[in-house]
């Protein structure tokens, strides 16, 4: 049973990975409205501000840092957070004790990490 909780937990793992795939959201995907908000860069003193511009009230919303902006959106879009353990990961494959499970495991781990860097 040992060894096939940690086949589970390891392909668990993999899966995730598999369904990390970095690069631009769509913005029919976003939250919310199913609409990204439009800003307006407003520059001060040589400083970037930035407001919301809703087209439909013409007007305003809240001025905000570039910093601000940033991390508001990055709440926004982000819809989970996933910690890969390079050790763990290791550690799992260590243990597993049927050599064509571990060699399969490894492939599948090395071809994610292919596909990833495309």
């Amino acid at each position: 049973m040992d060894k096939e909780w940690g086949v589970n937990r390891l392909r668990n793992i993999c899966l995730r990975l598999a369904d990390f795939r970095p690069g631009i959201l769509r913005i029919d995907q976003m939250k919310g409205e199913g609409k990204m908000a439009k800003y307006h860069r407003i520059i001060i003193d040589g400083v970037p501000y930035y407001r919301e511009y809703s087209y439909g009230l013409d007007g305003y919303g809240e001025m905000l840092s570039e910093d601000e902006l940033v991390q508001m959106l990055l709440e926004e879009v982000i819809d989970e957070e996933i910690e890969i353990n390079e050790r763990e990961i290791e550690a799992a494959l260590r243990r597993i004790a049927d050599r064509d499970d571990r060699n399969l495991l490894q492939s599948y781990i090395r071809y994610l990490e292919r596909i990833s860097r495309e």
